[in-house]
């Protein structure tokens, strides 16, 4: 053999060489990739050829979906681990893989174990390539994210329950979505939720959402007892109860026929309770194929679900009883003002005859000893009223009902209002009355009569409670920011500083012996708080002590001055004559108001009928035209509104209530009825005669009547506090 021959040998053999050691190298690495993907326990792997057939798959995959290596291996699509409820969803990814579609980061699908529970995977697939560089198939690593999406799902449920108790959506609403989420964590599960009942012996359909519906019916109303299926039972044993198969329980022996019926072989009962304990129901979870016993996650999950089910339930309960509560509230204050409104009408009624005698025996030239007498018996009866008035006014501050008629007007003016009022009994109890008006800021936005209300109290109160030879300082003056302070003071008997933070209280008076000794409820000055808190202002009270006078300060925000119709209190002018006789049809079933209001009016000229009912004022009405009518609200056969409206269905006629009841919404319902006027009882012969006049003389005769001239005692549909010369003590 030359040389030549010899070296192109050995250069074969070396080539050989080098491509074994190659082939090797391969064949090394190629053992250590399988071993590496054999060994894998992150993530299950399963390799497919272009073919579509599986040829590996991994221990860790077979673990993962309890099928072994040789019941995977050299199988088609659909392959044992695709749930047959997501067939479409997964050939239409392997069917884009398999066309060469890139997948990208990766995808979610359902698997299925062979023991039928279902699981998540992340897959994440990637191309396998052979020894001469060409496509021979795909390597798919699975990854268990079970535990993370029912973690996801478990919080995204928690919390669209969450939102729905927080929206204040419907039970039924929110324990349907429970029964929901429970049928998303647990695939082939049917999920329903029992409640208990008022009498705590029976299980009653609270929701289920794909549980058949017959089957609902036929357990609604189920027992409670040792031995009552599993939502039965576990609401008597206050516990947990497991079916893992119907067929085989003395539980269910009862019900056995009625589970087959509807192919229900497995069920799990989880009571819930309020936070006192109290068993409010069932959370029960159904299962078609035995035995079936729940996961530890799925006993966690039931648990959970039956946890905001006593929630929502308890919720709910709270929300009901509230709602009761407040609807008795409602019906008990309703009740409470009918109370006062009856109250109020059968103690107004009384006086009125009692006024207008007085009015018509102090015009007589009686001894000066009667006139006193008379004078004894109408500041009785004014203070009855007002104490009436001011139990009128607690109810509405305490219902929030206080309404003010908001107008420009000059403090001042009020304020020397009030000091004319209370002059005479100021100087009966020698007191020296001295006013210091010197605010140069003294107009405001507020109500007129209100606003009087508040400084005659404060200033009722001093006089009531100063000393015969004592002072009392009326003084205004404008704060550093420009409010107005009113300031009433007093040497009277004081306040003691364990009073002064109380005194404000409805029914404070301090001591008791200062309530024996002075009188009245306590209602003045807590009302006259409100009003200046409805406002804006404040009201504040301080003392010494005992023996050392009061002061009383009111402070409120001041306008620029205006035009405005306020002024000291005048008496009314006297109105125009009537040329003609002025027929009056009176209606009212207190005989002896009836009797004594007829005979003044007779005598002041009218023409008086009398009516004691609805039937005989129609009657009276169908047989005379009458110029106005005069109506108690509260009539034997009805009420005095509907007596004006049926009056008014037939020709128009002006009208005067003349009534006990004085509440706002009293006058309100009387001016939609018809009536122009509503005079609250005990009512001046006077003032009744002045409404008359008002309605009866045409506008050519005498200006419209307004809120803003001078008021009678009862001012028509405007305010309600007396502001004559005869107020009564509060």
């Amino acid at each position: 053999m030359d040389l030549a021959t010899l070296n192109s040998k050995v250069e074969e053999l070396e080539s050989e060489l080098i491509e074994q050691r190659r082939a090797e190298a391969i064949i090394r690495s190629e053992s250590a990739f399988h071993k590496a993907i054999e060994d894998s326990t992150l993530a299950g792997v399963a390799v497919v050829d272009l073919s579509g057939c599986q040829t590996h798959a991994n221990r860790a995959f077979c673990e993962m979906v309890g099928w072994s290596r040789e019941e995977l291996v050299g199988r088609y699509p659909p392959f044992l681990y695709w749930p047959p409820e997501a067939h479409n969803e997964i050939i239409e990814h392997f069917r884009r893989i398999m066309g060469g579609e890139d997948p990208g980061a990766g995808f979610e699908l359902p698997f299925r174990r062979k023991n039928e529970e279902r699981f998540h995977g992340l897959v994440m697939v990637s191309p396998l390539i052979d020894e001469q560089g060409e496509k021979a198939g795909f390597l798919a690593s699975i990854y268990d994210i079970t535990q993370r999406k029912r973690a996801e799902a478990l919080q995204s449920g928690q919390a669209h329950v969450l939102e729905l108790l927080a929206t204040g959506e419907s039970l039924q609403t929110i324990l349907l979505a429970l029964t929901r989420i429970v049928e998303q964590q647990m695939p082939d599960s049917l999920a329903s939720i029992l409640l208990m009942d008022e009498s705590g012996q029976h299980l009653h359909h609270g929701a289920a959402d794909k549980l058949p519906a017959g089957y609902c019916q036929l357990i609604d109303g189920v027992a409670i007892g040792p031995t009552v299926g599993s939502c039965g039972t576990a609401a008597y044993r206050r516990e947990r109860i497991v079916v893992d198969d119907i067929a085989t329980d003395p539980l269910w022996a009862d019900y056995l026929d009625l589970a087959k019926e509807y192919g229900l072989r497995a069920c799990t009962s989880q009571p819930f309770f309020s936070s006192s304990g109290q068993i409010l129901g069932t959370v029960a979870v159904y299962n078609g194929r035995p035995p079936y016993r729940p996961t530890a996650h799925e006993f966690q999950f039931i648990e959970m679900t039956s946890r905001l089910a006593g929630i929502a339930v308890e919720r709910r309960k709270d929300e009901q009883a509230l709602r009761h509560a407040k609807d008795a509230a409602e019906a008990a204050n309703k009740a409470k003002d009918h109370f006062l409104a009856i109250l109020s009408h059968e103690l107004r009624t009384p006086l009125t005859p009692v006024v207008a005698v007085l009015s018509s025996m102090q015009r007589e030239n009686l001894p000066e000893e009667i006139k006193e007498d008379l004078a004894m018996i109408r500041r009785c009866v004014e203070l009855e009223t007002r104490l009436i008035d001011d139990l009128l006014d607690l109810t509405r501050v305490s219902r929030g009902k206080l309404e003010l008629v908001v107008n420009t007007i000059d403090a001042h003016a009020k304020l020397r209002n009030v000091i004319e009022l209370c002059r005479s009994e100021a100087q009966s109890g020698n007191l020296h009355l001295n006013v210091e008006l010197d605010a140069q800021q003294h107009h405001l936005r507020g109500d007129s009569a209100r606003l009087q209300q508040v400084f005659w109290n404060i200033l009722r109160n001093s006089i009531k409670f100063t000393p015969k030879g004592g002072s009392i300082t009326a003084r205004t003056w404008n704060t550093e920011n420009g409010r107005l302070a009113v300031a009433i003071s007093d040497t009277g008997i004081g306040i003691a500083p364990e009073v002064v933070p109380h005194i404000f209280e409805p029914f404070e008076q301090g001591e008791k012996n200062v309530t024996r000794q002075f009188g009245g409820l306590g209602l003045g000055l807590a009302i006259a708080k409100a009003v200046i808190d409805l406002h804006g202002g404040q009201l504040r009270a301080e003392s010494k002590g005992e023996g050392r006078g009061a002061t009383f300060t009111v402070t409120l925000d001041t306008v620029a001055a205006a035009e405005f119709h306020d002024q000291i209190l005048t008496p009314m002018p006297d109105s125009p004559a009537i040329n003609r006789p002025i027929r009056v049809l009176l209606v009212e079933d207190h005989i002896a108001t009836a009797k004594v209001m007829s005979r003044l009016l007779r005598l002041t000229g009218y023409i008086v009928d009398v009516a004691d009912s609805v039937a005989t004022a129609l009657l009276a009405a169908d047989a005379v035209h009458f110029d106005v009518l005069i109506s108690d609200i509260g009539l034997p056969d009805g009420s005095g509104l509907d007596l004006m409206r049926q009056l008014r269905s037939k020709r128009d006629i002006p009208g005067i209530v003349l009534s006990g009841f004085g509440m706002q919404e009293d006058v309100a319902k009387s001016k939609s009825a018809g009536f122009s006027e509503h005079l609250i009882k005990p009512v001046e012969i006077s003032q009744l005669e002045t409404a008359i006049r008002r309605l009866v003389l045409t506008e050519n005769e005498v200006p419209e009547f307004s809120q803003d001239q001078p008021t009678p005692i009862i001012p028509s549909f405007a305010n309600e506090w007396p502001m004559d010369t005869s107020a009564p003590a509060s």
